[in-house]
C-alpha cells in the first residue's frame, strides 16, 4: 500500500467517502458535469489524493458559480468535500474559513438538519480543536450528536463520526473520562453501521487507545492499539501500531 502517511491517508479517504453525503437523485441535466466533478473529487477522497480532490473541487464549484448555482445543494456540498480536502491536507485555518462559510449557506438554503449541515459541523468541530480551540470544538460538537441523532438516527455514519468526533475533541480538552465514554459509544455505532472491521474504525481505535493511556490503563491502550493495526493489516495496510489523534 505503501508509506504508512499512504496508508493512513487511504483509511482516512474511506471514512470521508462514508460521510460526505450523497448528491441528490433529482438533479437537473445541465447539472450532470457538476455531478461528474463531485463525484470523481468524492473517489479522489476515497483512495487519499487528497490534492487532487481539492482541485476537483474548486473546479466544480467555480463552474457552479458561473452557472449562477452558488446556493444550490450540490455546490453546497463542493464546498463541504472541499472542507473535507483541506483539512486532510493540514490546511487548517484555510479549512475552518470554508467550512464556516460553507455551514453558513448550508444552514439557510439546505436547513439545520440536512446532511450536509451536519457534515460541516461534525468537521467545523474537529477544526476548532486543530486550531486551538479545543474548548469551542466540545461545544460545538456537544450540540451537534443529539441533532445528528434526531435527524439521522442512531445507526448513521454522521451520527458515529459526530460521536467520535465529540471524543476527540475531549480528549484534547483533558477531559479524558469523558472522552474515554465518548469514544467507545463511537467505536459501538460505527462498528454497526460499517462492521467490525472497517478501516474507518481505526481512528477511533487510536484515539481511545491514546485516552486510556493517558489514564493509566497501558494494557487496555494496548489492546485497542493493537487491534487498529489488525484492522488496516486486514485491509492491506500497516505493517507498525498508529499513534495518532484523527
Amino acid at each position: 500500500m505503501g508509506s504508512l502517511r499512504a496508508r493512513i491517508a487511504w483509511a482516512v479517504g474511506i471514512g470521508l467517502a462514508l460521510a460526505v453525503p450523497a448528491p441528490a437523485a433529482d438533479a437537473p441535466a445541465s447539472a450532470s458535469d457538476l455531478f461528474q466533478l463531485l463525484y470523481k473529487g468524492r473517489l479522489l477522497l476515497l483512495v487519499g489524493r487528497f490534492e487532487e480532490a481539492l482541485s476537483s473541487a474548486e473546479a466544480a464549484h467555480a463552474a457552479a458559480v458561473a452557472e449562477g448555482r452558488e446556493n444550490a445543494p450540490r455546490t453546497i456540498e463542493l464546498e463541504a468535500m472541499r472542507t473535507a480536502a483541506l483539512r486532510q491536507l493540514g490546511r487548517f485555518a484555510e479549512a475552518l474559513e470554508s467550512g464556516e462559510a460553507a455551514a453558513r449557506r448550508a444552514r439557510r438554503h439546505l436547513g439545520e438538519e440536512h446532511e450536509t449541515t451536519l457534515f460541516l459541523e461534525l468537521t467545523l468541530g474537529a477544526l476548532l480543536v486543530e486550531v486551538g480551540r479545543a474548548t469551542d470544538g466540545v461545544d460545538r460538537l456537544r450540540a451537534l450528536v443529539p441533532r445528528a441523532r434526531r435527524s439521522l438516527g442512531e445507526k448513521h455514519i454522521l451520527t458515529a463520526l459526530a460521536a467520535q468526533n465529540l471524543g476527540y475533541a475531549l480528549a484534547s480538552a483533558g477531559a479524558t473520562g469523558d472522552a474515554a465514554r465518548q469514544l467507545e459509544e463511537a467505536l459501538g455505532l460505527i462498528a454497526a453501521i460499517a462492521g467490525p472491521d472497517h478501516p474507518t474504525l481505526v481512528f477511533p481505535l487510536n484515539n481511545l487507545g491514546l485516552v486510556e493511556f493517558r489514564r493509566g490503563n497501558a494494557s487496555r491502550a494496548a489492546e485497542l492499539f493493537t487491534r487498529a493495526d489488525e484492522i488496516l493489516r486486514a485491509t492491506g495496510g500497516s505493517q507498525e501500531p498508529i499513534r495518532v489523534l484523527i
